[in-house]
């Protein structure tokens, strides 16, 4: 499942609010390389569907560390065409 939560929630603090209602295998929070910060959203994998759901119903909308969180299902990644979200300067035309 994916979740929207504020820049100031931590890893572990995902992790033991999203415990609370289930096994969780990997809780992972994405973080912008350059600015070495949160993103302000994540995911969370669980041992069992059930587990997801359970935490969807009890965490969406609720106030996670201040602000509210928004839980969703994660959707598979789709059309990504495998091209590098940056390439680096273009290469200088080709003379004739």
């Amino acid at each position: 499942m994916w979740l929207v939560f504020p820049y100031r929630v931590y890893h572990g603090y995902i992790y033991q609010a999203f415990s609370q209602h289930g096994q969780v295998i990997e809780a992972k929070i994405v973080t912008d390389r350059v600015l070495d910060r949160s993103k302000g959203f994540g995911f969370v994998t669980y041992a069992s569907e059930d587990e997801a759901g359970k935490a969807l119903q009890e965490m969406n909308g609720k106030p996670l560390n201040g602000s509210v969180v928004f839980v969703d299902y994660a959707k598979a990644k789709t059309g990504s065409g495998g091209m590098p979200i940056a390439r680096g300067p273009p290469e200088p035309p080709i003379e004739q």
